[in-house]
C-alpha cells in the first residue's frame, strides 16, 4: 500500500522552531497541527536544536513531505522587467542580470525565476542563494525519513501570507514589515509590482539597546521590551529611528526609482511587532496607516489551538506562508 501523504511547513526561526500544518476543510482552509518550540539563543547550540526539535515535530505529525525557507537575508531578490523576447531566451538573459547583481561568480549560487505577468513587457521575480547555504539547510534533514517539496526564503513565504489574507489589495500598495529577532523583511507591493529588502536593523537590536542602557540580562531586557513598550521608547528611540530611515529609503526607492504608487497600508508582523505603541509610531513616521498582520484571519482552527494562534500569531506569518504551499 502507498504511505498517504502528510504535509508540514517547517519554519527554522533563531528563537524558536514553528510547525504548522494546513488543510482543505468545508469553511476553506484550517489548522490541522500547529507546534511552536523555543531553542537557545547562542548560535552554537541553534542547529543541534533545529535538528532535534525537526525530528520531533516529523515524529508527532507522521510528515512524509515538508516545505522549508531559508532567511530573507541570505537571499539575493530581485524584480526584473524585460522587453518582449522567446521564451527560450529568458533564462540567458537573466543569467547575465543575476550574475551582474551577485558578489561571487555564478556557480557558486542556487537561482530560480518566476514570470509574474508578461504584457508589454514580461515582469520576472528572480532570487538566487549561496549553494552553501541550500546544502546547511539540507543537511538538517538528512537521515530524517522525509521529502523537501519545496525550499522558500522567508520575504516570499510572507508574501504568500499576505496574498492569502483579507488585508491583501491587488490594486492598492501595499508595505509588508517583519521584525524579526535576528533579521527585518520588507516588502512592498503593487499589482505585479515588486520591492523586497532585507533590512538591519531586528528585534535583538531594540533588545540590546534595553539591555545595555538598564544594564539586565538579555532575556530580562526582552522581556522588558514587550512588556513595557512604549515606556522604553526613550532608550528605544535611537534604534526605531534608525529603522524607521531603512523603511523609508526603501519606500523612497520604490516611488522614484522603480516609479510605484504611494503605499495606501503597512502591515506589521514579528516577534518585536506586538511592542507597545509601536503601530502609533510607524503611524506618526511614515503617515500611512498602520496595523498588525493577522495570518489565521482567513484560517479556522478549533479550541486547542486558540491560545497558541492569538497570543503568537506575529510569529507565525512564515510558517503559514509555508504552509500554504502545500494546499
Amino acid at each position: 500500500m502507498f504511505k498517504r501523504r502528510k504535509g508540514l511547513a517547517i519554519d527554522l526561526g533563531t528563537t524558536a522552531i514553528r510547525g504548522l500544518s494546513l488543510t482543505k476543510t468545508a469553511r476553506g482552509v484550517g489548522i490541522a497541527s500547529l507546534s511552536l518550540s523555543s531553542i537557545p539563543a547562542s548560535s552554537e547550540e541553534r542547529e543541534k536544536a533545529w535538528k532535534k526539535t525537526a525530528q520531533s515535530l516529523i515524529k508527532e505529525t507522521g510528515a512524509t513531505h515538508i516545505v522549508i525557507s531559508l532567511p530573507g537575508r541570505g537571499v539575493l531578490v530581485r524584480f526584473i522587467s524585460l522587453p518582449p523576447v522567446a521564451s527560450g531566451k529568458i533564462e540567458s538573459i537573466l543569467q547575465y542580470e543575476v550574475q551582474h547583481q551577485l558578489p561571487f561568480p555564478l556557480d557558486a549560487v542556487v537561482w530560480s525565476y518566476q514570470i509574474l505577468s508578461q504584457e508589454e513587457k514580461i515582469n520576472l521575480l528572480v532570487g538566487a542563494v549561496k549553494k552553501d547555504m541550500v546544502n546547511n539547510l539540507l543537511n538538517l534533514f538528512t537521515g530524517l525519513g522525509v521529502r523537501i517539496d519545496f525550499i522558500d526564503s522567508d520575504t516570499f513565504a510572507l508574501l504568500n501570507a499576505l496574498r492569502f489574507s483579507p488585508d491583501f489589495e491587488r490594486d492598492k500598495t501595499i508595505a509588508f514589515l517583519e521584525i524579526g529577532a535576528e533579521s527585518s523583511n520588507l516588502l512592498i507591493c503593487y499589482n505585479e509590482q515588486m520591492l523586497v529588502r532585507s533590512l538591519t536593523i531586528s528585534g535583538n537590536a531594540l533588545t540590546t539597546a534595553i539591555e545595555e542602557v538598564s544594564k539586565i540580562e538579555f532575556s530580562e531586557a526582552e522581556e522588558k521590551k514587550i512588556k513595557e513598550g512604549e515606556a522604553q521608547f526613550p532608550t528605544l528611540s535611537p534604534v526605531l529611528e534608525n529603522l524607521i530611515t531603512e523603511v523609508q529609503n526603501s519606500i523612497d526607492y520604490w516611488r522614484f526609482t522603480q516609479k510605484g504608487p504611494e503605499i495606501k497600508k503597512f502591515l506589521l508582523t514579528g516577534g518585536s511587532s506586538k511592542l507597545a505603541g509601536l503601530k502609533d509610531f510607524f503611524t506618526e513616521k511614515l503617515r500611512v496607516e498602520t496595523i498588525s498582520f493577522n495570518p489565521f484571519a482567513n484560517i479556522s482552527y478549533s479550541s486547542q489551538f486558540k491560545e497558541v494562534v492569538e497570543k503568537e500569531s506575529s510569529r507565525l506569518a512564515v510558517a503559514v506562508g509555508l504552509a500554504l504551499r502545500q494546499i
